[in-house]
């Protein structure tokens, strides 16, 4: 609930409740008190906005976005819609900037307004979301990769160790003293700050 899409997802599942016979039946267990799922705090996007970028998505057309970034004025981009990445309660539009002449993200709650125009693009055929999404560390993105080195204490190393957290490409320094340092490439240090 609270994002641009629930309303719609809402709508599908009602006609789709309504299509199917009465005798449903689903394990007791889904509903048990046992299962908690926790959502993040979701940002504030203009509806109109979110249905015209889903329109363009699906067209395949490209879009003048008016774009605000804090403590900014506003500027407009001209831009061919790539994918929507939903991340921390954030929707990020990855699309391709014919200014900057460059893939850019784009925070969903940052356009104020969205105008599909007539021209429609491919997107090319070596562009990998999934890969992207990995070489960028999350959907915030820079131009300049940074090599980061961040060291654990011993108490924390078995923790870090029992997981792949950059695709297994990570380096893993034990010290002697039973700490552990954590050596990664990464385009996005603000993801990292998080930490």
């Amino acid at each position: 609930n609270g994002s641009p899409f629930y309303n719609h997802l809402a709508n599908m599942f009602d006609k789709l409740s309504s299509m199917l016979s009465e005798n449903i039946r689903i394990k007791a267990s889904w509903l048990s008190d046992k299962y908690t799922f926790l959502n993040s705090n979701n940002t504030k996007i203009y509806q109109e906005v979110w249905d015209l970028i889903i329109h363009a998505l699906e067209m395949s057309k490209t879009i003048l976005i008016e774009y605000t970034k804090p403590n900014e004025e506003k500027m407009s981009r001209t831009v061919n819609p790539y994918h929507i990445v939903m991340k921390n309660g954030q929707a990020y539009l990855i699309a391709f900037c014919h200014l900057q002449k460059a893939i850019r993200v784009f925070a969903l709650s940052r356009i104020n307004r969205v105008q599909i125009l007539e021209k429609k693009y491919t997107i090319p055929e070596n562009f990998q979301i999934h890969a992207y999404l990995k070489a960028h560390f999350g959907s915030l993105p820079e131009e300049v990769e940074h090599t980061v080195e961040v060291k654990f204490s011993k108490k924390t190393a078995p923790y870090i160790k029992e997981r792949i957290w950059f695709d297994g490409k990570e380096k893993l320094l034990e010290n002697k003293d039973g700490s552990l340092n954590l050596v990664f490439s990464t385009n996005s240090l603000p993801e990292i700050k998080k930490w």
